[in-house]
């Protein structure tokens, strides 16, 4: 490939310098077990995705079955009814496999965005 046919393209997104406060982090971790059940000692990784079938949701289950000490977040359930019954398998499947994955976390009554 010839060099004047090479394009850098940088990053769009500049990443987030902010830090989050151990009493921040105990405060989603208290509300968490409130909305799921016990708490969790586990580090929470979010995916803020509306969960459809091209955010590949099973990749995730995947993840959680891999990664150690680590609950997977997934911020929003599908709207559209067409791409409910794929989340709704994908909701078992980590239910049945006991997988540390919540869904729906910023629905309402869920976490805010700031707490996301």
């Amino acid at each position: 490939m010839h060099a004047d046919r090479l394009h850098l393209l940088t990053n769009a997104v500049a990443p987030l310098h902010q830090s989050v406060s151990t009493e921040r982090a105990e405060i989603v971790k208290k509300k968490l077990a409130e909305i799921y059940g016990e708490p969790s000692a586990r580090t929470n990784v979010l995916y803020p995705v509306r969960a459809i079938r091209r955010k590949n949701i099973g990749e995730l289950l995947l993840w959680s079955l891999l990664v150690e000490d680590e609950t997977f977040a997934v911020t929003l359930a599908p709207l559209n009814p067409k791409e409910r019954a794929s989340y709704n398998v994908r909701v078992s499947v980590a239910k049945a496999l006991e997988l540390p994955v919540l869904f729906d976390v910023g629905a309402d009554g869920g976490l805010s965005l700031e707490d996301n």
